[in-house]
C-alpha cells in the first residue's frame, strides 16, 4: 500500500508538491485563528474582571415614607414604582464591603407639573462622585449640548434629552419646578440607566426641592443606593452582600 502511494507521489511530484503546501498552509492558519481566539478570550477576560458591574439597591414602598403634600400624583420613584427612604449612613457600611467598589447616595422623586399637567422624574446625585454615579445615572460623557454640571453650582440643573427636546428647552435656559426656576447647564442623554431621570440637580439642591412637596423637610435620607462592584466576579457577591447587609425587604435591580 506504501509502495503504490510512494510510487504516485513520485508519479506527479507537482500536484503533490502542491498538496502538501496547500495541507501546511492551512495547518499554519489553523493555528494563528486559535491562537488569536485565544488571546481575544484572555483580553476579553482582563476586561471585564477590571471593568466591574453595577446595580442598584432600594426599599419598595411599605415604610420609612415622609408625609407627602400629593400622594397621589407624587413620590418617591425607583425601578418604575414608588419606593421608600432609607437612612444615608448606610452607604458607610455598603463601603466597608471587600465586593464593592463604591456606593453613593441617590435620591428620584416623581413630581407633578401643573404647568404641562404631566409628571417629571428628578434625580438627585453626588456631584462628587464619578464610579456609580457614572455607571447607573449620568456622567460627563452623557453631554450632547452645554456643560455637565460643577460641584459650585446653585440652582442648577441638567435635562435628559428627551425631556429636554419635548419642551422645546436648551442649555443656558431656565426651567421651573414646584414653582422653583433652575437653570439649565447642560443637556444629556444618558442612555439607559437604572437611576435615570427627566432632570438632574445635585444631590443636596433635589434634597431642599423634594421638602417643598413633604410636611416635614427631608434630611439625611435617599430612596436608592447607586453601586458598583469591585469586579466582574465579585458581582454576585457585591449583590449578595449589600441584599443581606440592607435586610430581606430590599430590591436589588
Amino acid at each position: 500500500m506504501m509502495h503504490y502511494a510512494w510510487h504516485e507521489l513520485i508519479r506527479r511530484k507537482g500536484r503533490s508538491f502542491a498538496a502538501i503546501l496547500s495541507y501546511a498552509l492551512a495547518t499554519v492558519v489553523f493555528s494563528v485563528l486559535i491562537s488569536l481566539l485565544q488571546y481575544s478570550e484572555r483580553s476579553q477576560y482582563k476586561t471585564l474582571y477590571n471593568t466591574g458591574t453595577h446595580f442598584i439597591a432600594f426599599r419598595p414602598v411599605c415604610c420609612n415614607l415622609p408625609l407627602l403634600k400629593d400622594e397621589t400624583h407624587e413620590g418617591f420613584w425607583a425601578n418604575g414604582s414608588r419606593s421608600a427612604v432609607m437612612p444615608l449612613n448606610l452607604i458607610d457600611s455598603i463601603h466597608t464591603l471587600s465586593s464593592v467598589r463604591d456606593a453613593s447616595p441617590c435620591l428620584l422623586f416623581r413630581f407633578a407639573d401643573s404647568a404641562t399637567k404631566s409628571d417629571v422624574l428628578v434625580g438627585g446625585f453626588d456631584l462628587q462622585n464619578t464610579v456609580s454615579v457614572s455607571n447607573t445615572a449620568c456622567s460627563a460623557m452623557d453631554v450632547v449640548s452645554g456643560r455637565f454640571l460643577a460641584p459650585d453650582d446653585t440652582n442648577s440643573v441638567m435635562l435628559e434629552e428627551s425631556y429636554a427636546l419635548s419642551h422645546q428647552i436648551t442649555a443656558g435656559r431656565s426651567v421651573k419646578i414646584t414653582g422653583a426656576s433652575y437653570l439649565v447647564t447642560g443637556i444629556i442623554n444618558a442612555g439607559i440607566r437604572p437611576a435615570k431621570a427627566d432632570i438632574y440637580m445635585p444631590f443636596q439642591q433635589a434634597q431642599q426641592l423634594i421638602s417643598r412637596r413633604t410636611w416635614n423637610p427631608i434630611k439625611d435620607v435617599m430612596n436608592i443606593i447607586l453601586v458598583e462592584s469591585k469586579d466582574a466576579q465579585s458581582h454576585s457577591r457585591a449583590i449578595q452582600e449589600v441584599t443581606t447587609l440592607l435586610g430581606k425587604d430590599k430590591i436589588v435591580s
